[in-house]
C-alpha cells in the first residue's frame, strides 16, 4: 500500500513536467510522432521541469507565506511521500488529517503548477516555432512549412509513386496539414486546390503535361464539378481535401508565396491571388515551350 501511495503522490508532483512535453507541441500546426528516442532523457526532462516549477512556486510561497497563502511544510510533504501505512498508522492519521485541513489550497497549488508546466511549455514551444529556440530541435526546417499562416500560403509540388509505363502522377496543391515521422519522413499530406498531371520519363528528358492538360481532383474531363448523388441544384463545393499517404510520395517540392494583404485573414482572396499568379506562371511555361519549338523547327 505504501508503495502505490508513494506513487501516486510521485506523478502528481511530476505534473508540470508531463504537461510540459504536452504544452510544447501546442504551437505546432503539424502532427509528429511523440516517441522520444530516449524514455530515459524524457524522463530526466520532466523531473527536471518538474523541479524548476515547484522550487519557483516555494520560492513565491516563502514570499507571501503567512499573510496570503499558508506555509508549505517540507518537513510534512517528504513525510506524505515516504508514508508507510503498514508500520506507522500515528502518522498516517496525521497525514490525513493534514489533507483534509488544506485539501483546497493542496488542490489550487497542484492545479497551478500544472498549469505553470503546461504552460512554460506552450510559451517554449511558441519560442522554437518562431525560431529563436530552434535549434534545440530535430528537422529545423518543417517549421518553415507554413499553413495557412497570414499572409504566407505553401504549394506543394508532389510526386506520387503511382505510375503507368512511364508516366508518373504530380500533384499540385496548397499545403493544409501535415504529418511527420520521427526520422523526417511524411507519415501524410493534405492538400487543397489539388490539380493532377504527370511526369514523362522518357529517353530524352522528363517532361511534364501541358498545363491545359492538367485536371483538378473532383473536376469531370468536361471541366464541370459533380455533386454527389442527391445534392441539391444551386449548391457549389466549398472546399475539398486531398489526402496523400506518406508510403506514396517519392518526392515533393514546397514553394512558399508571400502576399501583402492588409487582411490576412481572408484567405479566399489569398487563394485567388495564387491562383491568378500560378495561371501567369503556367501561361508563361506554355510561351517558353512554343518558342522552344520554333527555335527547334528553324534549326530543322
Amino acid at each position: 500500500m505504501s508503495i502505490a501511495w508513494s506513487g501516486i503522490v510521485l506523478l502528481v508532483l511530476l505534473l508540470p513536467g508531463f504537461l510540459f512535453f504536452v504544452g510544447l507541441y501546442f504551437p505546432e500546426k503539424f502532427t509528429r510522432e511523440v516517441v522520444e528516442r530516449s524514455p530515459l532523457g524524457q524522463l530526466a526532462g520532466t523531473v527536471l521541469i518538474a523541479f524548476v516549477v515547484h522550487g519557483l512556486l516555494l520560492i513565491a510561497n516563502g514570499w507571501f507565506c503567512g499573510s496570503l497563502l499558508p506555509c508549505i511544510n517540507l518537513r510534512e510533504v517528504l513525510a506524505a511521500i515516504a508514508l508507510d501505512t503498514s508500520k506507522t498508522p500515528l502518522a498516517v492519521a496525521e497525514v490525513a488529517a493534514t489533507l483534509s485541513a488544506d485539501r483546497y489550497w493542496i488542490f489550487l497549488y497542484v492545479i497551478i503548477a500544472s498549469g505553470g508546466g503546461l504552460l512554460l511549455g506552450w510559451g517554449t514551444g511558441g519560442l522554437v516555432v518562431s525560431g529563436t529556440l530552434r535549434v534545440l530541435v530535430q528537422h529545423r526546417w518543417v517549421y518553415d512549412l507554413k499553413v495557412e499562416d497570414g499572409d504566407v500560403l505553401t504549394v506543394a509540388y508532389v510526386l506520387s509513386r503511382v505510375s503507368h509505363g512511364q508516366r508518373h502522377v504530380l500533384y499540385r496543391g496548397f499545403l493544409k496539414a501535415f504529418g511527420l515521422q520521427k526520422d523526417g519522413r511524411f507519415s501524410y499530406l493534405i492538400l487543397t486546390s489539388v490539380v493532377r498531371y504527370y511526369l514523362n520519363l522518357d529517353d530524352a528528358r522528363p517532361v511534364t503535361s501541358r498545363p491545359e492538360d492538367w485536371i483538378e481532383i473532383g473536376k469531370a474531363i468536361d471541366g464541370d464539378r459533380h455533386l454527389p448523388s442527391g445534392g441539391r441544384p444551386g449548391r457549389r463545393r466549398d472546399r475539398s481535401y486531398f489526402v496523400i499517404d506518406g508510403a506514396d510520395v517519392a518526392n515533393v517540392i514546397f514553394d512558399r508565396y508571400a502576399f501583402p494583404f492588409s487582411n490576412a485573414a481572408n484567405l479566399d482572396a489569398i487563394i485567388a491571388a495564387a491562383e491568378q499568379a500560378k495561371a501567369a506562371t503556367d501561361q508563361a511555361a506554355v510561351e517558353d515551350d512554343l518558342s522552344t519549338d520554333v527555335v527547334r523547327r528553324g534549326e530543322g
